[in-house]
C-alpha cells in the first residue's frame, strides 16, 4: 500500500511496483499474441488464395444480386451466371433477358433493355473495384487489391471473412467498405458486397460454381 515519507510525498512498495510490472508486461504479451494471430490469419489466407488459384483458368458459376439503395423500401433482387476467362468478367442476368455487364482491364460494355454501350472500365470507380476484385480473387494475386484498402481478415471454421476500407479519399466518396466470403473448401469467393451507406449497397451472392470448363466466348468482349 502507499506510505507516506518524512516529506510528506507519498511513495509506492516495491511489491506493488513489481506486481503493475507484471501487470503490464502480460498486457503487452497479451496484445502481441493478438496480433500474431491477424498477422497469421492474413498470411494464411493470402499464401492459400496464391497457391490454390495459379491453376484456375475459367470460372462459371450462378449469382443472385441484391441491390439496396436509399429509394428502395425494400431491396431489389435479380439473378445470373457469372463468367470468367482470360482477365474478363462477364455478368450475365437473367431477366431482362440478355442485360449483361462485361469487363475486362480496359473497357466496360453493359447492356440494359436491349441498349448497349461501352465504357473505359477506370470511368466508373464501383464497376473498376468489382472488376479488379473478381479478377485478383480468381487469379490469386489478391495483393493487388489490398495495396489500395485497409484489410481485415477474421475466419471460421468454413470461411474467411475479408473487410476492405479504402485508404483513397477518392475511393471513399464511392465506397465506405468492401466485405468478402471466401469458402475454405475451394478457396473461391462466395459473397461479395460493396457498402456505400447502412441502406446503399450492392450484394453479389455465388453459387454452383465450376471451375476449368468450357465457357462461352460469346458472352466476352
Amino acid at each position: 500500500m502507499p506510505v507516506v515519507s518524512a516529506s510528506g510525498i507519498s511513495t509506492v512498495s516495491a511489491t506493488a511496483i513489481g506486481n503493475s510490472t507484471a501487470v503490464s508486461e502480460a498486457l503487452v504479451e497479451l496484445v502481441a499474441a493478438d496480433n500474431a494471430t491477424m498477422l497469421s490469419s492474413q498470411e494464411r489466407f493470402i499464401s492459400s488464395i496464391e497457391n490454390n488459384h495459379n491453376k484456375i483458368t475459367t470460372v462459371a458459376c450462378r449469382f443472385r444480386q441484391t441491390k439496396q439503395l436509399p429509394c428502395l423500401k425494400n431491396p431489389a433482387e435479380s439473378t445470373g451466371n457469372l463468367y470468367y476467362k482470360s482477365g474478363q468478367v462477364a455478368i450475365v442476368y437473367d431477366k431482362p433477358e440478355g442485360d449483361c455487364v462485361v469487363m475486362n482491364e480496359r473497357s466496360c460494355k453493359t447492356v440494359v433493355n436491349g441498349k448497349s454501350r461501352i465504357i473505359a472500365t477506370n470511368s466508373n470507380r464501383t464497376l473498376k473495384q468489382i472488376y479488379q476484385i473478381i479478377q485478383a480473387s480468381v487469379s490469386g494475386n489478391i495483393k493487388t487489391v489490398f495495396n489500395v484498402f485497409d484489410v481485415n481478415i477474421s475466419e471460421t471454421n468454413s470461411i474467411y471473412h475479408v473487410k476492405l476500407i479504402p485508404k483513397q479519399k477518392n475511393i471513399k466518396e464511392k465506397i465506405a467498405f468492401i466485405e468478402m466470403d471466401f469458402d475454405k473448401k475451394d478457396l473461391s469467393l462466395s459473397v461479395l458486397k460493396t457498402v456505400k451507406a447502412e441502406n446503399d449497397f450492392v450484394r453479389y451472392d455465388f453459387f454452383q460454381k465450376s471451375f476449368n470448363k468450357s465457357v462461352d466466348g460469346d458472352s466476352f468482349l
